[in-house]
């Protein structure tokens, strides 16, 4: 029988992580057409398009299946925070290089498991 032993440390949260999180709301951003801060279904689908996703229609309607809480057809507020969850859980592969200088990153989803590496040189 499987016993649960408490954690000592807290969890923590990757730098990378955070790093594809951001990026993925700064993209989310570039795709807000009109600005007001949320997202239709053409706009995921731009964004999504931009992540390199095989299908972005197909996965903008199943991000709007999955974030939008109030059947109202846009993903705002809260919704977005779930949105973004969505496509760090199962989202399309995004392609991430030259984030900041010294950095390489990359995230790929393969059957709905999140990969992120990253690469740091020193000079």
């Amino acid at each position: 029988m499987p016993v649960l032993v408490p954690r000592d440390k807290p969890k923590t949260v990757p730098q990378n992580l955070i790093i594809v999180e951001k990026k993925i709301r700064e993209k989310l951003e570039e795709a807000d057409r009109n600005k007001d801060g949320r997202y239709t279904r053409d706009e995921l689908k731009s964004a999504l398009k931009d992540f390199g996703s095989y299908i972005p229609g197909w996965r903008a309607n199943r991000c709007l299946v999955k974030a939008d809480a109030n059947n109202d057809g846009l993903i705002s507020g809260h919704e977005i925070d779930t949105l973004v969850d969505y496509l760090l859980a199962r989202g399309p592969s995004i392609d991430m290089y030259g984030l900041t200088g010294g950095v390489n990153s990359s995230c790929v989803v393969l059957h709905g498991v999140l990969t992120v590496s990253v690469n740091v040189y020193y000079n």
